[in-house]
């Protein structure tokens, strides 16, 4: 038989980190809802040259986290 697992809470935080290689200072950013819906937006400034990593971290209403990381995501000119 299946296991049900009980849905995840409420997200309550999320943070966006964009950094690039090499060694410049990564940059964050919090997004905010957008509208009434699950849907959130934010903004990441690319500076010149180099390859953008991102990650992602969010914590839900009963603290369960994620983190996700992708590296090299593209690469900036």
């Amino acid at each position: 038989m299946p296991r049900h697992r009980r849905a995840a809470g409420c997200l309550v935080l999320l943070t966006l980190t964009l950094s690039v290689l090499p060694g410049q200072a990564p940059s964050a950013a919090t997004p905010s809802p957008s509208s009434p819906s699950t849907t959130r937006r934010a903004e990441l400034r690319n500076p010149d040259g180099g390859f953008a990593s991102l990650r992602a971290n969010s914590v839900d209403a009963d603290g369960n986290t994620a983190e996700y990381t992708v590296i090299h995501a593209y690469r900036l000119r």
